[in-house]
């Protein structure tokens, strides 16, 4: 399923939730600038979240569905992974910026002295979510 890119309406930046598969996901609208001008994204290559988001009542009216280049959709797709379904947030960037993401939308109790790896594996097993930039 090729990329599809949802923009804010109104807004600059929006974290809400959608249900997929009955789990809830964490979808943040990100980038947007009041001093440019531009509104806050958000695109994925699943077609699962895709589906959820169009379904959702803030679809349409909160946030919509920005035309894909011809090129883009004239493309094969891409092989469906296992990571098509999770969410990747390209924000945290330390332990410190984890542990304070996890508990704030899920009320994860990491701390400080928890293994990274132990950390990583857990946001992207039971919350689906992979940080892209902490390495």
């Amino acid at each position: 399923m090729p990329n599809k890119k949802y923009v804010l309406i109104s807004n600059f930046e929006l974290v809400t939730t959608v249900i997929v598969r009955g789990v809830p996901r964490i979808v943040s609208f990100k980038n947007g600038s009041r001093v440019a001008g531009t509104r806050g994204f958000f695109s994925t290559g699943s077609e699962e979240l895709q589906k959820a988001l169009e379904k959702s009542g803030g679809f349409g009216r909160v946030y919509r569905l920005e035309a894909l280049p011809d090129s883009q959709e004239a493309t094969a797709p891409a092989k469906a992974t296992a990571d098509d379904s999770l969410t990747h947030d390209k924000t945290v960037t330390s332990r410190n910026k984890a542990i304070a993401y996890l508990q704030s939308n899920f009320g994860s109790a990491f701390s400080s002295t928890d293994s990274i790896d132990g950390m990583k594996q857990e946001a992207r097993e039971k919350y689906g979510i992979v940080f892209d930039n902490w390495d």
